[in-house]
């Protein structure tokens, strides 16, 4: 991994409120950032700020020590995750990034994801988070 916020490198997947919200202050943290979205317009505030567009799941995870995605459903995970396009076909074993994964899904994506993701250096854990207003 990366020592500094300036080599470090994030892709950030799902830019919707929260996704792009991230994705804005990981930026501003001077990380280099990837990005991509489904609707790639919704990435152009954050291309225009500096950050690099992907055209894939793959190309952005491919390119990152670290992989964030803010995801809605279990159909919008599904897409971005499998298939020859998908975030696992950007890893590279023994050199593949941390990911942490936002999202609202089912049971049946949560066992899908652990039977995807034990390979090589991957593990995962399936954690909730609470946050409550200040």
């Amino acid at each position: 991994m990366a020592s500094s916020p300036q080599s470090l490198s994030v892709a950030c997947i799902g830019l919707g409120k929260m996704g792009s919200g991230i994705a804005a202050n990981v930026q501003k943290s001077g990380c280099r950032v990837t990005v991509y979205n489904r609707t790639a317009e919704k990435a152009q505030p954050l291309v225009v700020a500096g950050a690099t567009l992907a055209r894939t799941p793959r190309e952005a995870a491919a390119t990152a020590e670290f992989v964030v995605t803010n995801l809605m459903d279990d159909a919008s995970v599904l897409g971005i995750v499998e298939g020859p396009d998908g975030v696992l076909a950007g890893f590279v074993l023994g050199e593949d990034p941390a990911v942490a994964m936002s999202m609202n899904v089912s049971m049946l994506i949560i066992n899908e994801l652990s039977e995807w993701l034990p390979f090589g250096t991957h593990s995962f854990r399936n954690q909730n988070i609470s946050i409550q207003p200040i």
